[in-house]
């Protein structure tokens, strides 16, 4: 009998066959696996911060320094040019008379006309203000000229104490100070009744609140002024804004 012999063919493997250095680089270098989180333990992000919205008021009185009267000259014409002319006169007389006063500031103001009634007859009436301004230390004159610049024909419609505008400046300073004061004692006492503590300021503002000039009197035409009048104290005030963070 006659046996023949089989031969094996190599069974061949597919892929290349990585050297083992190459292996070992590539396990330091790769990241491992993510670990995954426990099922039911979420992260904690629970916000432990108050947010506090506050404001607060700050001011200060002061005497003012300034003196400011405000006059009206008004004639009526049926002709415009001969309302103006009327006017015109006036202030320049009025002028005149306040030139001999140094320590008085004169101010001329905006001119109007304006008419009334039908095209048939129309009435012009011609305006322009006057305004004297001085230190209050020269009161006694502004009174003086006020009486005569009333006497001449012209209509006192202001009489107001002021403050300077530097005087203003620096009290409007001093006013937001103390605001800014007011406002941490007063996020301070907040927290404190919270039983919390202040972390910071997240926003803050200040704004001025409404200075005006505080009149004397407003005098109807051609009354005289009062030379009893006596200066009174002027307020300037600031108003803080913020929100404030708290925390425990």
């Amino acid at each position: 009998m006659t046996h023949r012999a089989h031969s094996r063919r190599p069974t061949r493997r597919h892929g290349l066959a990585l050297p083992f250095s190459l292996v070992a680089l590539l396990a330091v270098i790769a990241p491992p696996a993510a670990q995954a989180q426990p099922v039911g333990q979420p992260t904690d992000t629970t916000d432990t911060t108050t947010r506090l919205s506050i404001e607060a008021r700050g001011s200060v009185t002061a005497a003012p320094d300034r003196l400011v009267a405000t006059f009206a000259a008004e004639r009526t014409a049926p002709a415009a040019a001969a309302a103006q002319r009327a006017v015109n006169t006036m202030i320049h007389g009025a002028v005149s008379t306040t030139a001999a006063f140094h320590d008085v500031t004169t101010t001329i103001g905006q001119y109007e006309m304006d008419h009334t009634g039908d095209p048939a007859s129309t009435t012009w009436t011609a305006r322009q203000t006057l305004t004297l301004n001085a230190a209050t230390a020269n009161t006694a004159a502004v009174f003086d000229l006020a009486g005569r610049l009333q006497t001449s024909g012209l209509a006192l419609t202001g009489f107001d104490w002021q403050l300077a505008d530097e005087t203003r400046t620096r009290l409007q300073r001093e006013a937001s100070h103390r605001a800014i004061a007011s406002l941490r004692d007063r996020a301070d006492d907040i927290a404190q009744a919270m039983g919390l503590k202040v972390r910071h300021f997240a926003t803050l503002s200040v704004s001025e609140d409404g200075y005006a000039p505080r009149p004397v009197m407003m005098m109807a035409r051609m009354a005289k002024v009062d030379p009893q009048a006596t200066a009174q104290d002027q307020t300037v005030s600031a108003v803080a804004s913020a929100t404030v963070v708290l925390a425990p």
